[in-house]
């Protein structure tokens, strides 16, 4: 069975939804009823096997309340353990990619010697684009994000603001 011949009829007769949690409604095999479903991956994705081919919880929820199968799901919070529907929304790569979590402190800002360089990923040229260098990394970081408001809206990550 390929994924476009998996039902929400199918999916809502195996599985019961609870708060981002799906629940096994039957006994097969190493699945049980009643626990909820789904083992981690290395990045921490739930994911489940259906007709011999592993899918992740996120997508089945997704599938199951708007009926399509996006390419990209973005995980609002970022929090990819946090499968409530109303967390998770259809996204682009680019998009998905800008609502990542950074590792550096400020995002989109390097130190560059004697003054702090702002860049960000244009999802246009797929290239990362140069802003400008500034005095302060705080004037840096405002710039960043004001670049990042302009090319992702709501699934900009800023350093100031709402995120």
């Amino acid at each position: 069975m390929k994924k476009q011949d998996i039902t929400i009829e199918f999916l809502w007769d195996r599985y019961e939804y609870r708060d981002g949690t799906l629940i096994n409604k039957h006994s097969k095999g190493r699945m049980k009823a009643g626990v909820p479903a789904g083992t981690p991956n290395k990045a921490g994705y739930l994911r489940v096997t259906l007709f011999q081919k592993q899918e992740y919880i996120h997508r089945i929820i997704f599938f199951m309340f708007n009926g399509y199968w996006p390419k990209e799901i973005d995980h609002i919070d970022r929090d990819n353990t946090n499968n409530r529907i109303e967390n998770l929304r259809e996204a682009t790569r680019s998009q998905n990619m800008a609502n990542r979590s950074s590792s550096n402190t400020v995002r989109g800002v390097q130190f560059n010697g004697n003054s702090y360089t702002a860049r960000i990923g244009n999802p246009f040229s797929r290239k990362t684009e140069y802003i400008g260098s500034y005095p302060t990394e705080e004037i840096a970081a405002k710039a960043y994000d004001i670049k990042a408001k302009e090319y992702f809206g709501d699934f900009a990550v800023l350093n100031f603001g709402e995120n």
